[in-house]
């Protein structure tokens, strides 16, 4: 389903399984989010923005937040802010559900850790 790497609506939809089950994955929930996380960072953004919000992937990255796995949490926060960025639907679709308050919690469970102020300060 992941298609060699190459982003696809049906790789998007699957990564986006993984991070609905993050609770029972745990730290194997983490490269689903890495990869969704590249894929943000270059030219297929908009693509990947636009199956993000046809997947409905928000309340799993905004749930991701409050897991145990500091990395599962951070990266969902880096796929977030991707996802959101300059995409009104999915900026829209966080927040409905939840997302500032998620951020907020995240960021107060590791105060002194500026890797997480940082990523919270960019979502």
């Amino acid at each position: 389903a992941i298609n060699g790497g190459k982003p696809s609506l049906p790789a998007v939809k699957a990564l986006c399984e993984c991070v609905r089950k993050a609770t029972s994955l745990g730290s194997a929930a983490l490269p689903p989010l890495q990869r969704l996380y590249a894929w943000l960072l270059f030219e297929t953004a908009a693509d990947v923005q636009e199956w993000i919000a046809q997947v409905r992937a928000h309340e799993a990255l905004v749930s991701a937040l409050a897991l145990p796995c500091r990395q599962v949490a951070l990266w969902s926060c880096h796929v977030i802010t991707g996802a959101a960025s300059n995409h009104q639907r999915n900026a829209k679709a966080f927040a409905k559900a939840g997302a500032d308050q998620a951020l907020r919690g995240f960021a107060g469970r590791y105060v002194q850790d500026g890797e997480v102020a940082a990523a919270v300060t960019g979502a």
